[in-house]
């Protein structure tokens, strides 16, 4: 017997046009800029050349065979005599290069390059690093929103099928266990992926997170009771799923509920203590008020009492 139990090859397209089969990627876009990127490098490098070392131009009749180039070099015959005038009968070629406008032009190209290929998009936190956290956030939105499309093909052409033939190989040498009835009947695995592009893409929850909190604020100093309405645990270990907060940090939902059970215990306690203060002090003045009546002597029977 032959074949594959599973599809051993993976091609993942980056877009695609109307009735299109094979894809492309942005390389391929982007490859008449790349070229001509290419050959204007080339021209400028071709002029820096010629300006570092012009050419070199003689007169017509000149009897110089060659001519030395080299610092504090003499060359004879170099110097013309017409009339009571000198003249230079060996004259370099002044070159008319425009640098400062081919550096702007090579720049523009390599800027339109660095867009298409997304690359400007990873630099913004670089060059900007003293932006709040709100403004991170609607960046990081606009970035999912840019590499959404793109990258969810990639993760449904190519990682999902990939991670489905590697448990497939994986089943099939039987090194991994039988799964649980309960992966079962939630329908088996579902694959959750937590590249950056990935949190990018959910930034947008994160926004409007902060965004309700921040506009909720006026109502809650009128009525504290509207924040009611969020789960404060839930909101927090939200927004640091979306901002990646590695889990090790984080207090499980198990240990935060015990903590949580503890603290209503010890408040409690201090609640009691705080209320037992006052019937503490009740008691004590009832006891000294009875020792007191109790002190006071009694008349004798028949002595001094009334008739």
């Amino acid at each position: 017997m032959g074949g594959y139990r599973t599809m051993p090859y993976f091609i993942s397209r980056f877009t695609t046009g109307p009735r299109e089969i094979y894809g492309r990627g942005p390389g391929n876009i982007l490859l008449p800029d790349v070229k001509m990127l290419h050959e204007m490098s080339k021209d400028i490098v071709a002029q820096a050349h010629r300006a570092i070392r012009p050419p070199v131009l003689l007169m017509d009749d000149s009897i110089i065979a060659s001519y030395d180039m080299r610092p504090g070099a003499l060359n004879a015959g170099g110097l013309v005599m017409v009339g009571d005038r000198v003249f230079p009968a060996i004259q370099e070629m002044q070159s008319q290069a425009n640098f400062p406008l081919s550096k702007e032009m090579l720049e523009d190209r390599r800027a339109m390059i660095n867009a298409g290929f997304y690359i400007d998009l990873f630099r913004i936190l670089v060059e900007e690093p003293q932006i709040t956290a709100t403004e991170a956030l609607l960046r990081a939105q606009e970035k999912g929103q840019l590499l959404g499309p793109p990258m969810g093909r990639q993760q449904s052409e190519w990682f999902g099928p990939q991670i489905m033939r590697e448990l497939d190989i994986l089943d099939q040498a039987r090194m991994i266990p039988p799964p649980p009835p309960e992966l079962i009947e939630a329908g088996g695995i579902r694959v959750e992926y937590t590249a950056p592009l990935n949190r990018f893409q959910r930034a947008e929850e994160g926004v409007a997170i902060v965004n309700t909190v921040q506009a909720a604020a006026p109502f809650a100093s009128i009525d504290p009771s509207v924040l009611r309405i969020f789960n404060v645990e839930k909101t927090v270990r939200l927004l640091a799923s979306i901002n990646g907060v590695p889990e090790e940090v984080l207090v499980s939902e198990e240990d935060f509920a015990a903590i949580k059970q503890q603290a209503a215990q010890q408040n409690q306690i201090q609640n009691l203590v705080a209320a037992a203060g006052p019937a503490s002090n009740a008691i004590k003045n009832l006891s000294s008020a009875a020792s007191t009546a109790s002190s006071i002597p009694q008349p004798l029977p028949g002595i001094g009492a009334p008739q």
